[in-house]
């Protein structure tokens, strides 16, 4: 088995299914929102640190219902995206 090839391949799958992938992450952190808010008891107003927060689809389901996020990611992109689309939030790169 050709292990670089395989590497390669599986680069290129990800590079092309970029936006596939986000979609799916969309849904199933909107599902994941859904259960973690009625769990916990979250309201509107309450403050939630999303250590990992990625480009910010946790955010994003959380805003809709005035949920405070301040979010922490190691990937530099992943923060500017999550700061584009939620400028009055605290995001930073760690």
């Amino acid at each position: 088995m050709n292990y670089e090839n395989i590497e390669k391949s599986w680069a290129t799958f990800w590079q092309n299914q970029a936006h596939s992938f986000d979609e799916v992450m969309k849904v199933s952190t909107s599902y994941f929102a859904r259960r973690f808010i009625d769990h916990f008891k979250i309201t509107s107003g309450d403050k939630i640190f999303d250590y990992g927060c990625g480009p910010g689809f946790l955010a994003d389901s959380l805003a809709a219902i005035k949920i405070n996020v301040t979010g922490a990611d190691i990937n530099s992109s992943f923060v500017e995206q999550c700061l584009k689309n939620h400028p009055h939030s605290l995001v930073f790169l760690i």
